[in-house]
């Protein structure tokens, strides 16, 4: 149900998914000096045979020609020193979908419309939301592109205190063809305005940057995100919150895109954290 009581119009979208057998392992703790040719130079000089790889800021995922090069690479290679970071490997998934829709879990119950958009917000164009059983959402994207960059962001995030799980759904959920994976009934669609119609991403130029020190400086914020727009304001919300306000929208976009889920080493930290960055859509 749309804002005002009328119906929002029921739109067309194709859900696409194509199945194929898929071994992939996870690396993680990796240096940021690691790229993908070194990755794949380590991996081939052990005898393993592998294909693509999604290198992130300091973890990645790499898929294998089989199920022994998996155990193989985690055998040989975890817990292995490169570049003096200690890697961890394990195993990732078996079989991959492609599919232009996500489903999250863990999620709080009542989670509203307005929370999904912004934990998507800048991962790509966002077509439909559908509510599934308790704490479960599918989200169904405009590519299958854009899928699969949103579980590699969201997939074992930290939200609202749980750890997201976070997988392409295919045809599963509401409207598809497969039972979701947790069983369960099925709630209500009209909870919470999360329904099987259109639901537009709104814009804003603000963002949210959570996990942050509790007395980190406003210099320290701009060297954050300087280089990815020109900085408005800056203001210090609840404790590790900080909201910045760039000058349009599509620096905003870019700096969630750039800064979320970024190993972040301040001054004065023994460890580096792990930020969380949405756009904030409180008065968009």
């Amino acid at each position: 149900m749309a804002e005002g009581g009328e119906d929002m119009p029921e739109i067309k979208v194709e859900e696409v998914e194509e199945t194929t057998t898929m071994y992939r392992v996870y690396v993680g703790n990796l240096d940021q000096a690691v790229d993908e040719g070194t990755l794949r130079g380590l991996f081939e000089e052990h005898g393993i045979a592998i294909g693509t790889i999604l290198k992130k800021k300091n973890y990645a995922f790499i898929d294998c020609a089989d199920q022994n090069n998996v155990e193989r690479a985690i055998n040989q290679l975890n817990d292995y020193n490169l570049l003096g970071s200690v890697m961890q490997v394990e195993a990732s998934t078996s079989r991959r979908r492609k599919s232009n829709k996500i489903a999250i879990q863990n999620l709080p119950v009542h989670i509203k419309r307005d929370e999904v958009e912004a934990l998507v917000s800048g991962l790509g164009n966002l077509v439909r939301c559908e509510q599934g059983p308790e704490g479960l959402v599918y989200v169904t994207f405009e590519t299958q592109e854009q899928a699969q960059q949103a579980v590699s962001s969201l997939h074992g995030l930290e939200y609202q205190g749980v750890g997201l799980k976070v997988e392409i759904a295919g045809g599963m959920g509401p409207g598809g063809g497969n039972k979701p994976r947790r069983g369960g009934p099925r709630i209500n669609n009209q909870n919470q305005g999360m329904n099987r119609q259109e639901l537009p991403l709104r814009k804003s130029n603000k963002i949210a940057i959570q996990n942050l020190p509790v007395h980190i400086k406003r210099d320290e914020v701009e060297a954050l995100v300087s280089g990815l727009g020109n900085l408005v304001r800056c203001e210090q919300g609840p404790e590790g919150l900080v909201y910045v306000t760039f000058e349009t929208q599509e620096q905003a976009q870019q700096a969630v895109s750039s800064l979320h889920g970024l190993e972040y080493q301040g001054v004065g930290l023994k460890q580096s954290i792990r930020l969380t960055v949405l756009i904030d859509l409180s008065k968009a």
